[in-house]
């Protein structure tokens, strides 16, 4: 899991030791440089009907990455979620296509915790 690097607020009386370079410099690097990201999607058709909200199967990561470690996605349990491995503000965004037909209703949403996002 990656982690957002806390800095230390330098001085003139700090002696500078390779951890504090690490820590500080280093670090803050890589999380900038390769941030935790998720490129999901889906390569076979789903079947939705129009009564109820259906959970769209993501099978397939393009990428799913978190300082190396698994992501917050999985391509055999609950493979419509993703759960956020390290604290943060998220930018999710999608599309869906559907079917050209007159009958029934099409709508998405999205859930955080269960909850629609407004």
């Amino acid at each position: 899991m990656a982690t957002v690097p806390a800095q230390i607020t330098w001085t003139d009386t700090t002696v500078y030791h390779d951890t504090h370079l690490n820590a500080n410099i280093r670090d803050a690097l890589a999380f900038i440089l390769t941030p935790p990201t998720a490129v999901l999607r889906q390569t076979v058709a789903q079947t939705v009907t129009d009564s109820t909200y259906t959970a769209i199967l993501f099978d397939t990561e393009d990428r799913d990455y978190d300082d190396g470690v698994t992501g917050g996605h999985s391509t055999t349990t609950n493979t419509s979620r993703y759960t956020a491995q390290t604290a943060g503000y998220y930018w999710a965004s999608g599309a869906v296509t559907w079917d050209n037909n007159a009958t029934g209703l099409r709508s998405t949403r999205w859930l955080v915790n269960g909850t629609t996002v407004p």
